[in-house]
């Protein structure tokens, strides 16, 4: 297994489009902070109260939930490399490698490449913005770390969840990526019809949907300091759910699948 990751993140950084997504996690964090210093450029010549790295971060819990779920859906892309339209899959099992090391290592190559890209993305924001900006009040800082850990309380299992429906298309479908753009545009549509309907079940069922959470994230109170156990169940349960039921359904797709 660790063999087969390693390959993974070998060719995953060896593709073009990986080194540029990898420019872009560390790029636009910076850009964005670059962008808020030359902001105070104009304000400090007008003797105005300047953005401090406390706000920059804001923007970033704004944008953070949205665009994480694009990168991941680039990620992926990516890491699975068109495989079922190319036949490669069928290239590694006649190379010997059990089906479940490559199911498996498929998918576990990919949740470490979304956290390495987080991880970068969000070093590049501090790390450029403590040398760009100035540092804001001791209480300020501590409250935006708090709202950032309660942010990505909630988004993790959503990204989770996407990141799971991502691989169960891109293991069923030849063109993975036009796969998981029509379920995207559907589960939309499924939220907006689920909230106009009246049935019992039907809100429940719409504050399950991606769309729904995500949009909830960026609008209602949870994202804030504060953070209730109902609301941050109810975000696992959704995102646990999503990931959990669509590695089993690609698991059994995948087992009984012939590549021949």
């Amino acid at each position: 297994m660790l063999n087969f990751l390693r390959a993974e993140f070998w060719r995953y950084f060896r593709r073009p489009a990986g080194k540029a997504l990898m420019i872009l996690s560390l790029g636009l964090p910076a850009a964005l902070n670059v962008y808020v210093w030359l902001c105070n450029i104009w304000l400090e010549a007008d003797s105005t109260i300047l953005y401090t790295l406390a706000d920059s971060l804001g923007i970033g819990i704004v944008l953070m939930p949205y665009a994480g779920i694009f990168l991941l859906m680039a990620i992926v892309d990516v890491a699975f490399a068109d495989e079922k339209r190319l036949s490669t899959v069928k290239n590694s099992l006649s190379a010997g490698i059990p089906r479940g090391v490559l199911y498996s290592g498929k998918i576990i190559s990919g949740l470490l490449l979304a956290f390495f890209h987080l991880g970068a993305a969000w070093a590049s924001a501090l790390g450029t913005g403590v040398l760009l900006l100035p540092l804001p009040e001791e209480a300020d800082l501590s409250e935006i770390f708090r709202t950032l850990g309660n942010l990505f309380a909630e988004v993790i299992p959503l990204w989770l969840g996407a990141l799971g429906v991502l691989y169960l298309l891109y293991f069923c479908f030849r063109n993975g990526l036009a796969a998981a753009l029509a379920v995207a545009v559907g589960s939309f549509f499924l939220s907006v019809v689920l909230l106009s309907l009246n049935f019992p079940f039907a809100e429940f069922l719409a504050k399950m949907q991606f769309f729904t959470l995500l949009m909830e994230v960026l609008l209602d109170t949870g994202v804030s300091s504060e953070l209730s156990a109902g609301v941050l169940a109810r975000f696992w349960l959704a995102g646990g759910g999503y990931f959990a039921g669509s590695v089993l359904l690609g698991w059994i797709f995948f087992r009984r699948h012939d590549l021949s």
